[in-house]
């Protein structure tokens, strides 16, 4: 498969030809399609060392073949980019030695379901209404200087670690130690926006109210039961959990349902706990709770962490903050 380096998927003899086949399994989206060009650029890369080493004669020396052919097997359609992509790398291997040719097909389609559409377009359009905001801690010591969103060395958008750059990505502080990012739903994945993919005849400040206007439009939080007594949890779907901390309306719910005001942990992303600030038993084991799991998360799952902060919700105020007497 494409990231699989250092190997050929597959070998046979067709028409005179040897082809060696590249199984590329991944899409062309817009927010995908740089890291998987670069991916097959580095297959084709190792697939044209194997040709040029002499690697390929020990592996079909007694097959009689005229030429050699790399082909790329997709299983999705090719955007226009990809095209333009796989021209330029026909181009380079001819005007670099001409040691193969390189042809692009799709995998056979067994049951006929699959509707492939070649040479669609990919280019990204900025759509206000799939705007959503991203609420992240940040980990600097530092927070008007600074900004360092996770608390390891992990990418902003995966969990690839490297050296990250923050410069040109719209951020809203929150909460004082927090930063509210944006991000657009692409329909497979949500993709961090940069001040590049977004209007200029629009503020960043009118696409973040939006972003709120969307988050509550489009998503549903519900109140359930935990495994403990007294402790309550916040789900949504398992993508905007945190989010809820930038929903006022929604504390306030919950603080008239138990009567009481509340005390939040939000050890991980996709996980809200919460229960009545007046209750001391329950307290305890909601802050238990909460740091198992960020401990658990910390060591096996380090790009889930979200916070050790825990949040006191006061019901009469109606107000918000990080609590002073407790952490996670």
């Amino acid at each position: 498969m494409v990231n699989d380096r250092y190997v050929i998927d597959h070998m046979m003899i067709e028409d005179k030809k040897l082809v060696l086949v590249i199984d590329d399994l991944l899409e062309w989206s817009y927010n995908v399609r740089a890291d998987h060009a670069n991916a097959l650029k580095a297959k084709i890369s190792d697939y044209m060392q194997f040709i040029d080493s002499g690697q390929v004669a020990e592996h079909h020396g007694d097959e009689k073949y005229d030429s050699i052919v790399i082909r790329v097997a997709a299983k999705y359609s090719f955007s226009r980019y990809c095209l333009d992509f796989l021209e330029r790398c026909r181009a380079w291997i001819q005007e670099n030695g001409n040691l193969c040719e390189l042809e692009w097909t799709h995998f056979p389609d067994d049951d006929g379901t699959a509707e492939l559409q070649d040479g669609f377009s990919d280019d990204y359009i900025f759509d206000m209404d799939k705007i959503y905001p991203r609420i992240r801690k940040n980990w600097s010591k530092t927070p008007g200087e600074t900004v360092a969103l996770m608390a390891t060395n992990y990418d902003f958008n995966n969990e690839r670690e490297e050296t990250q750059k923050y410069d040109n990505i719209p951020m809203f502080r929150i909460h004082d130690s927090y930063i509210i990012t944006l991000m657009q739903d692409m329909g497979s994945t949500y993709m961090y926006l940069t001040y590049e993919y977004l209007p200029e005849d629009v503020p960043v400040e009118v696409i973040e109210n939006k972003a709120f206007e969307n988050l509550h439009r489009d998503i549903t939080y519900r109140m359930v039961e935990s495994r403990e007594s007294g402790v309550y949890g916040l789900v949504a779907g398992g993508d905007f959990e945190a989010e809820a901390l930038c929903l006022p309306g929604i504390w306030e719910y919950c603080s008239e349902e138990l009567e009481d005001d509340l005390l939040i942990a939000v050890p991980t992303k996709d996980m809200v706990l919460f229960t009545g600030a007046g209750d001391k038993k329950a307290i305890r084991k909601m802050l238990k709770q909460a740091k198992e799991i960020y401990e658990e998360n910390r060591k096996e799952r380090p790009f889930l962490i979200f916070s050790r902060d825990v949040f006191h919700y006061n019901k009469n105020a109606k107000q918000l903050e990080i609590s002073k007497k407790y952490c996670v």
